[in-house]
């Protein structure tokens, strides 16, 4: 109802417009914060994070097919800082420079299991990792290992603390929630789909 005149109106809208929501998520995925882009687009910090959430939450339903890919590189890095430190099992395929795959847990071997199961729907010809001694349980006939066969999953890890704020090394700025790492990876793996989904 309008103060001034009485009347009642139908808001045909409700909310941020469509292309206000991309812009937002488009930035979050340059390495900016909520509160960095509430400024730049002059709307709620927390309705960036809600957006974030919610266009996780619908990439975590995505599909996946099956395919083949000739070397798969797998790596891990720590996220989290802390008496019990989170880590991050991440999978690249070779040729495509596409993160394909993720665990979020600890340096134990149970979770690079998890990985593994994650991404049994690849085929690979070669897996590629350094010599932490959970990926002693891929083939031999199929590991390479060392640094020289893991330069391009390295240089994936290095664009995730670069592009997503959560992950700089030291920060006290943004939540390290699981659920927010999880949202923000596969917003991350799935980036140049993010204008096929409704936010």
């Amino acid at each position: 109802m309008c103060k001034k005149c009485g009347c009642h109106y139908t808001v045909s809208q409700r909310g941020y417009p469509e292309h206000i929501r991309r812009k937002a998520i488009q930035l979050y995925l340059e390495g900016n914060g909520f509160r960095r882009i509430k400024s730049i687009l002059k709307v709620s910090h927390v309705s960036v994070i809600n957006w974030v959430k919610k266009a996780g939450a619908k990439l975590e339903k995505v599909h996946k097919k099956d395919e083949k890919v000739e070397v798969l590189e797998l790596d891990e890095l720590c996220v989290k800082n802390t008496p019990k430190n989170i880590w991050l099992w991440t999978a690249v395929d070779l040729a495509t420079k596409r993160l394909v795959g993720f665990q979020i847990g600890t340096r134990e071997t149970k979770y690079f299991q998890k990985l593994a199961d994650k991404i049994s729907y690849i085929d690979a010809r070669f897996y590629a990792s350094d010599h932490w001694h959970a990926y002693n349980l891929i083939d031999p006939a199929k590991h390479l290992t060392g640094k020289a066969h893991t330069y391009t999953v390295e240089r994936i890890n290095r664009l995730l603390r670069h592009y997503l704020a959560r992950f700089a090394r030291k920060t006290y700025c943004y939540s390290k929630s699981l659920q927010m790492i999880k949202y923000s990876l596969l917003l991350f793996m799935h980036r140049d789909f993010i204008e096929c989904i409704m936010l």
